[in-house]
């Protein structure tokens, strides 16, 4: 049997990425492309982008578009309206002041969108299982995943844990609120706090290796992001009760130190309500998986029920 034949689309517009990624329908990988991009491009523009990518990939015989049965996008700090998550009798809306009809042009079949983080957690998630994704990158975000469904909220913006307070005191958050996870332990700021504490390094890749290595500093910064993000994570697993959290993104390099602090938390916690089992992981760093989740979407959305 031919995977290509029934295949699905997954495109991220990320912050600084746009990643391209075709899945079987079997859910085999049939190709991928990423090209990196400046953090200060407007959506508008990565649409365009993305239009070009996928033409270039359908010029060399990468994509087949009469195989192609949906697509899904995957949109940086966008969140979909949970009323209209699907092209079907009627189109789904579009992000708000951008068309996505550069894309509608050169890929047949119906769309969907909604936020990359959420739709790179459907490559993870499992459906017998309540998983909490979260990724730690240039920003901070969440995934709910239960039993195979995405949990969205009554106004399509769950799972931003970013933007859970961690210090009531500390500095004010583009969000408006003070102390917000994002505002500690975003990459840009891991890196500036590596280097008020004495020494500075390229990038987090080099951060980890040095943590890796036994490198003093290094380790102090894994310690203090884990910490961090400990005190985030005691209120969203009591809230949420996942049965999985997997750690993802650029700080996932730092491997199983990070979660130190959070298994400690967790473990010093009790509430004498039951029972209780969290599996915590760490992904590996993988630059494409918010395409390949959302392909993994359209694959389950139209491979599995008609387009309606």
């Amino acid at each position: 049997m031919n995977p290509n034949a029934g295949a699905a689309v997954g495109i991220e517009l990320g912050r600084r990425r746009i990643s391209i990624s075709v899945t079987g329908f079997d859910g085999s990988p049939v190709t991928n492309e990423l090209r990196e991009i400046s953090s200060s491009l407007g959506l508008e523009t990565k649409v365009e982008l993305a239009a070009d990518m996928i033409r270039q990939l359908i010029d060399a015989g990468r994509i087949k578009p009469e195989a192609i049965i949906g697509t899904g996008i995957g949109i940086a700090s966008r969140h979909a309206n949970p009323s209209s998550l699907s092209d079907g009798a009627e189109r789904q809306l579009d992000p708000q002041g951008v068309t996505l009809d550069p894309l509608r042009s050169v890929l047949p079949g119906p769309l969907l969108w909604d936020n990359n983080i959420r739709l790179a957690a459907m490559a993870y998630g499992r459906d017998s299982e309540d998983l909490l994704y979260v990724v730690l990158s240039a920003g901070v975000s969440s995934a709910i995943v239960t039993n195979g469904t995405l949990l969205r909220g009554g106004n399509g913006i769950a799972g931003e844990l970013g933007h859970i307070s961690v210090d009531f005191g500390g500095p004010q958050c583009w969000c408006g609120r003070h102390g917000c996870l994002e505002s500690f332990i975003n990459e840009a700021n891991v890196l500036a706090e590596a280097a008020h504490r004495g020494q500075s390094f390229p990038s987090i890749a080099a951060l980890a290796e040095a943590a890796a290595d036994g490198n003093g500093i290094a380790l102090s910064i894994v310690d203090w992001a884990g910490e961090m993000l400990a005190r985030a994570m005691v209120g969203a697993t009591v809230l949420l009760d996942p049965s999985r959290v997997v750690i993802a993104g650029e700080l996932s390099q730092f491997g199983e130190p990070l979660l130190t602090p959070v298994r400690r938390a967790i473990a010093e916690q009790r509430l004498d309500l039951g029972p209780r089992v969290i599996d915590f992981g760490v992904a590996p760093f993988a630059p494409t998986a918010g395409s390949d989740g959302a392909a993994h979407m359209a694959l389950s959305r139209w491979a599995r029920t008609p387009a309606s």
